[in-house]
């Protein structure tokens, strides 16, 4: 008896065992994850596959895992793991997701379908209709010019997909509005009233703008070498102005003018003790006081181009710059130019330079010494207009001419001019207009030869079609005058056309009048016209379609004469900027024209 009580005893402590530590087994066993093989998703419409797959725990292949599993010998499909509890939580995570997009009547069940070894997870959405934001309304407390301000500024949101991200962007628009106006204390509250049956949501914003920030000073950190004085004259902001961003900006564009920071970051700091005041601080990154460029090339018209400059900021103080720069190839065999520039202490963004050179020019046309000295001011009166003014004095040595159209048309000669220059660019992420004006008065004493005005104006225009299809239009004219009896102007001042960046289809200053031996002697009138049709295909490469037009007169522009020539090209932007390769021909000619060149066109 004692005998079966001891059995009896020993089972029921086995029993209580098994009793007690299956289900911690089995709690054990949940954390064992799954072996998923894929995963299937049906019903997806409006978020891709890979969406929904970045939301669950899932270990995507890679490119190259992807390769392999096309190669039998190395080949092994990647198995997804997965949790029990991970596969339960599924579901709600897609439906997250939805509702995230405004599909608030999302379903979506799921399924594992087993196999040998592993599973599959199925997944089946049921996405239902979108809802759209259908008003937004928005009240300033007391303002009512900022509401009816704020109200046209979300305008183009109204009909429009509800989603988080859109709902954040449109919050994101309204308090940038309200830093642009000087409401820098400003709290926006939301809520929103969902009409389930109609999907339509109202949004409404009410909104605490508080008082306008003023400036109360200013203050710059960073400096180490440049004197604060010569940085802060080029930012005449002065105390208790109105915040405003744009001048801001305009000010920091200012100080990257002086070409003496690696960067420029701006801050506004509230003062809790004064409701409507802010101090606004600049913090700066001077660059090495010597610096060294150089770099290489390649273009069929200037073939292997080479460079060297260097330079030295803060050259004997007061931000001042000296730079020497050095240039070969095979249309400028040597180019060396010594400049000096520095801020002037007359007005914000003027600056002084003097600027001797030597220049030695082979055009197919005729080649040519240069050596002269420019004086001159340049100055930005605002984002946009810009200016520069330079008196220039240079003997110029010809040393070989297609073409001399009078015996008093020197080899060796002077040439004394006034140059102005403008520029307004209103060009903002590829659209606006660009538009430059370029003034030569040139016969002001020092024993000039010739007495001349040559203009040219060149404007681009940029539009875009969507975010990887735009338009790009160019015009550009010129003008010149001899006021001299012979009506004799030195070779390298008349127009000529044709080339990459001029009428492609030509080569370059291959369009020309002629005279009775059929040489080209240059003109007096000059048009170009341009039309570029722009495709982004991926990251960094772009196709073009292009059409020119225009030609070179001696006396008025014939539009009834005019050179057009059609082409594509590829662009590719690099680090250097774009490299352009382009192929045209002249309309009605079969004589293809191939062209690599940096920098885009127009």
């Amino acid at each position: 008896m004692n005998i079966i009580s001891e059995k009896e005893s020993s089972l029921k402590k086995i029993y209580l065992f098994f009793i007690c530590f299956i289900p911690v087994l089995c709690l054990w066993a949940n954390d064992f994850p799954l072996e998923i093989s894929s995963v299937k998703i049906y019903g997806n419409k409006h978020i891709s596959r890979n969406k929904l797959l970045m939301d669950l725990p899932v270990e995507t292949e890679s490119f190259s895992e992807k390769m392999r599993r096309y190669i039998p010998l190395i080949s092994k499909q990647k198995k997804t793991l997965y949790y029990l509890e991970d596969i339960q939580n599924t579901e709600k995570t897609i439906i997250n997701r939805y509702q995230k997009n405004g599909f608030l009547k999302v379903k979506v069940s799921s399924r594992l379908v087993s196999h040998k070894k592993d599973y599959q997870l199925v997944l089946f959405i049921k996405e239902e209709e979108r809802i759209k934001i259908t008003q937004i309304d928005i009240y300033c407390h007391d303002k009512p010019e900022v509401s009816s301000q704020l109200a046209k500024k979300t305008v183009r949101w109204i009909n429009s997909d509800y989603s988080d991200e859109q709902f954040i962007q449109i919050k994101n628009h309204l308090g940038k509005t309200l830093s642009e106006n000087a409401y820098l204390r400003y709290k926006v509250n939301h809520s929103f009233d969902i009409n389930h049956d109609s999907t339509q949501v109202k949004i409404s914003f009410n909104i605490e703008t508080g008082e306008k920030q003023y400036i109360e000073d200013i203050q710059i950190y960073g400096l180490t070498d440049l004197k604060k004085e010569i940085v802060m004259r080029q930012i005449p902001l002065k105390d208790s102005t109105l915040y405003n961003p744009a001048y801001i900006n305009w000010y920091k564009q200012q100080l990257s003018q002086l070409n003496h920071f690696n960067s420029i970051n701006t801050s506004t700091e509230l003062i809790e003790d004064k409701t409507n005041m802010a101090h606004l601080s600049f913090r700066v990154s001077e660059k090495k006081k010597h610096q060294f460029k150089s770099g290489i090339g390649y273009g069929l018209e200037d073939q292997v181009r080479a460079f060297i400059e260097y330079s030295q900021i803060n050259f004997y103080g007061n931000a001042r710059q000296l730079q020497i720069y050095a240039k070969r190839s095979a249309l400028e065999p040597w180019n060396l130019s010594i400049k000096t520039r520095e801020p002037l202490p007359f007005r914000h963004s003027l600056y002084g330079m003097i600027n001797p050179f030597w220049l030695r020019q082979h055009e197919n046309l005729y080649k040519l010494d240069r050596t002269g000295l420019m004086i001159g001011v340049s100055q930005q009166l605002n984002m946009q207009n810009s200016y520069q003014l330079h008196y220039l004095f240079e003997q110029n040595h010809l040393l070989e001419a297609e073409v001399y159209e009078s015996d008093d048309l020197k080899s060796v000669y002077n040439k004394s001019s006034l140059y102005f220059y403008w520029l307004s660019d209103y060009v903002i992420k590829q659209h606006g207009l660009n538009s430059s004006l370029n003034l030569n008065y040139s016969g002001l004493g020092f024993g000039s030869k010739y007495h001349f005005l040559r203009g040219i104006n060149d404007s681009r225009f940029y539009f875009p079609l969507s975010k990887s299809n735009s338009m790009a239009f160019r015009l550009k004219y010129g003008l010149l005058i001899s006021y001299d009896s012979d009506k004799v102007v030195p070779v390298e001042e008349r127009f000529y056309a044709g080339g990459a960046n001029s009428i492609r289809g030509w080569s370059r200053n291959h369009i020309s009048p002629l005279n009775t031996n059929q040489e080209k002697t240059g003109g007096n009138r000059l048009l170009e016209l341009s039309t570029e049709y722009r495709i982004l295909l991926f990251d960094h490469f772009e196709f073009a379609l292009f059409v020119d037009s225009g030609n070179v007169w001696n006396k008025h522009a014939d539009m009834n004469h005019l050179l057009t020539s059609a082409g594509t090209g590829l662009r590719y932007y690099s680090q250097l900027g774009p490299i352009r390769f382009d192929i045209a021909r002249p309309v009605n000619i079969n004589n293809w024209q191939f062209y690599i060149q940096i920098g885009q066109s127009f």
